[in-house]
């Protein structure tokens, strides 16, 4: 996670796209930059003065009402409010990506040892019976069976290698390169070092208040209520005020002169434009409303939905331990069976794909209740739910 915080281009980008929005309200609240304005009249062929030469210096600035700029200022306030919770949610949002990465590919990991394993006792199994068909104890069709499932397991193993080095690619490409990949184990371990306490409804509801994903939609809503307030007050306009220099030239004996003006304009809310601006304004705030709405709904949903796949995870775990300790006294005893043909091919490999099968439900039950609880963890804010580092943020302008 540290790592695609620091070497990720996911996360710079998203954190740059935060910062250019923050940016863009604070542009949208000024009333623009002054402007200088030189004109001159009465040019004759030559491009010199005619008599009648004029010259013109305007100097001038657009500016905000005091209800314009009241409402501008509380645009900026609220866009750094958003921003700031906005980086800290981008930062998860990132850890969730990298640590789903990460969990993926220890998963395949563990996957690729059980299988091979498994293709290591069938190639045992193959070669023990190879030489059973030289001493004439079984068929060579037995032989030709075992083969088969000796190939089939190969080629599944093969086939999870290669999941496996696209997870990796995976993980670099959000993470960046470095020493991130997973050891043997630590699937099991990071699982087994989690609070089995329940999540149970009364702690849900108290958890989701310092829900990051549900400050970040009530940020930007009203980042968005004071975005349409400001085009309402806007809508037809800024006033502009303009202060002019005019200097004529002497003509015919009469004296030069210089003259100071000033000029102020005013919109005028007659125009249909405005009126349609307002309604966009609204449209727009009406939207970003029920966007919050809808994932007030998708987080009261999918928090209650992560509860239960890792409470259901972690009981399919706590009903697999005996199990799974016993597993390889029960493997070294079918080995010794067969070994000794006390058993059939048949019944040794149908048992030894039972016993891999709880080793892969394991192994896929840790895989939920890690996500799960990741989710809630990235969802609700609270790096106690599953390992996560604290954002290292800087503050942006």
């Amino acid at each position: 996670m540290l790592g695609a915080w620091r070497h990720g281009a996911i996360f710079a980008e998203a954190d740059a796209k935060i910062t250019a929005e923050q940016f863009a309200a604070k542009v949208g609240a000024r009333a623009g930059p002054p402007y200088v304005e030189y004109q001159r009249e009465g040019i004759d062929s030559s491009l010199g003065n005619a008599p009648n030469s004029t010259h013109y210096l305007r100097v001038g600035k657009p500016f905000n009402v005091p209800w314009q700029w009241r409402a501008g200022r509380a645009l900026v306030r609220a866009a750094e409010t958003y921003a700031a919770t906005a980086r800290r949610a981008n930062a998860m949002n990132v850890a969730h990506q990298a640590a789903l990465a990460w969990i993926r590919l220890a998963v395949l990991q563990e996957q690729v040892d059980v299988h091979e394993r498994r293709a290591g006792r069938s190639k045992h199994a193959l070669k023990l019976h190879r030489k059973r068909f030289e001493e004439g104890e079984v068929s060579g069709t037995e032989v030709s069976q075992v083969e088969l499932e000796y190939v089939r397991q190969v080629s599944d193993l093969a086939a999870l290698r290669a999941r496996r080095e696209e997870a990796r690619a995976e993980l670099d490409r959000l993470a960046g390169d470095g020493d991130f990949k997973p050891a043997p184990g630590d699937l099991m371990r990071l699982a087994a070092s989690l609070d089995p306490s329940p999540l149970d409804e009364a702690w849900l509801a108290k958890a989701s208040e310092g829900s990051i994903l549900l400050k970040t939609a009530h940020l930007q809503t009203e980042q968005g209520r004071r975005s349409a307030d400001l085009e309402q007050k806007l809508a037809w306009g800024r006033p502009e005020i303009e202060m002019e220099w005019e200097h004529g030239p002497s003509v015919e004996g009469a004296d030069a002169f210089d003259a100071f003006g000033w000029r102020i304009q005013l919109p005028l809310p007659l125009d249909r434009s405005g009126r349609e601006r307002r309604e966009e304004s609204r449209a727009n705030l009406a939207a970003v409303e029920a966007r919050e709405r809808i994932i007030k709904r998708e987080f009261a949903a999918g928090v209650r939905a992560a509860a239960a796949a890792a409470s259901a995870a972690q009981q399919r775990l706590e009903a697999m331990d005996t199990v799974l300790a016993g597993l390889p006294a029960t493997e070294h005893s079918l080995a010794e069976q067969f070994r000794l043909g006390t058993i059939h091919y048949l019944v040794y490999f149908d048992a030894l794909s039972r016993l891999d099968d709880i080793r892969l439900q394991a192994i896929d039950a840790r895989r939920e209740l890690l996500e799960a609880r990741l989710r809630l963890a990235v969802t609700l804010y609270d790096l106690s739910l599953f390992p996560l580092p604290e954002p290292p943020l800087e503050e942006n302008p």
